[in-house]
Parts: structure tokens; sequence; C-alpha cells
């Protein structure tokens, strides 16, 4: 009998896939701690960032998109699946895998297919309203589903059920919101100290998708003027975008409107 659990976890392509993956990580180790975990995420993905700041073990496969039309690529597609079957079986075959446990993204799919070639059980999460591709055909093979909303209608394998379980979350958020709830007052008034921002004012605070907020992005900073007369804005802007968010806010606002926390 084998000493450890062994894990795989496959996700990648946003942070909304990868911090899905990090929360379940995080339950896995409470309700095993001894489990060996092993992340499968796409080269060259912010994965390679995330994952292993959270301390878990990280494997890469190439991204490899499906084919939304016909093109000379798409000819291509069958061998380029095949390879990547074949990198996540000798993943798998590797660590020894127990189970595998998808959060979609494109990486998931060759990982799904894989596990199913090997006969290891599957488990998929699916955190959006709508399913995507890579869940959409695990869900055929997958032992167990979870999802965050019933409308995201993955179609599971014969005999195999879909159950609306959430939005899986880290450890320090579902402590941040029962401290919240338990003393909000001082919380409120440890994140205004935090934050060196004004008691006296409402604070709204602005996130998007991490690969699509830009819109979201332009769309608040648009109405900087209008907004900083009544509440005072904290703007989570995503990598790479927060010049195009100060500048339109100091054109706007002026620029002692903007600071960093």
């Amino acid at each position: 009998m084998k000493d450890k659990l062994s894990v795989v976890l496959a996700g990648a392509g946003t942070a909304g896939h990868i911090n899905t993956l990090i929360s379940i990580a995080e339950q896995i180790k409470i309700l095993s701690p001894e489990a060996k975990i092993t992340v499968i995420g796409a080269t060259g993905g912010m994965e390679e960032t995330l994952v292993p700041a959270s301390g878990l073990t990280l494997k890469t496969i190439p991204k490899l998109a499906f084919p939304r039309s016909i093109s000379p690529s798409t000819a291509l597609f069958p061998a380029k699946w095949a390879k990547e079957v074949r990198d996540a079986e000798k993943i798998l075959k590797a660590v020894d895998a127990d189970c595998v446990a998808g959060v979609g993204g494109y990486v998931s799919a060759p990982c799904y297919r894989a596990a199913k070639k090997l006969k290891i059980p599957i488990a998929i999460h699916e955190q959006n309203a709508m399913a995507g591709i890579a869940n959409k055909l695990g869900a055929r093979w997958a032992d167990y589903i979870g999802t965050a909303y019933d409308s995201a209608k993955l179609k599971p394998g014969h005999g195999k059920t879909v159950e609306r379980v959430g939005l899986p979350l880290k450890a320090e958020v579902i402590e941040a919101a029962r401290a919240r709830r338990e003393n909000p007052e001082e919380c409120r008034r440890d994140a205004i100290e935090a934050l060196g921002l004004k008691p006296e004012l409402p604070v709204l605070l602005v996130t998007g998708g991490s690969l699509g907020a830009l819109s979201i992005n332009k769309a608040v900073a648009g109405a900087s003027r209008e907004l900083l007369q009544v509440c005072q804005v904290v703007h989570l802007c995503g990598k790479g975008k927060s010049e195009i968010v100060s500048e339109l806010v100091t054109k706007l606002a002026g620029k002692d409107a903007v600071g960093e926390l």
C-alpha cells in the first residue's frame, strides 16, 4: 500500500483557474496533510509564478488551444493533441497519481484524457457560469463533477451526477470573511489603517477577470472624477495594466488622485 496519497491538479490560463486550484490544494492538505500534490499547468502561463509561490510543485506542458474554425493549422491539431496527452501521461506515471482533479483551461483537457487512458479517477470543478471546452470534454469521463453555478450545464457520463458545491476559496479569504462577520467595525478599522485610507469615506473595491479586466479598468478610470467625489477607490488593475488606469485618472481627476498601495 502506498504511504502517501498522490493528487494531480490540472488547470491553467487565468488567475480564476489557478486560484481555484490553489484553494483546492489547501483543503486537500487539511484533509490529508501527508498528501503529495502536483500541479500541471501551461508552459509560459501565470501559473509558473503563482503556483510555486503557494508552495506547490508545478509541472508544465505546452498550451494547445482547440481549433474554433477550419484553417491550415487544423490539420496539425491531432498530432499535437496526441503529444499533449503523452506528455500528461508521463507526468501522471512519474508521480504515481491516485487521482486527477481539473479546474479547466486548455491544459486540463489532455490531463483528463491521459487519466482516462491510465484508469485514474477524475474530478472536475467548474467555477464559471458557462463551462469551457476542456471541462465539457472531461465531463464525460469524470467520476465527480462539482460546479459553482447550476448554469454550467456539464453533461456527466452514464450513471454520474453533477453537484453544485460553490467556489473554493483560499484560507485567508475564508478567515477574513469570518473575522468581518464576527467584528465588522474592528476589521474595517484595521483595513483602513493598513491601506492608508480615510475612515470617514466609503471604499469602492474594483477588480475584474485577470485577462479580461481592461474594459472594466477603462470604465472605472473614465468615471474617476465623479467617483472620487463620493468615495475612495481601491482598484486592482491586473498585472501590467496599471499604467493606462493611472494615466486616465490623472487626466480626469488630477495627479493627486492616484497612488499605489
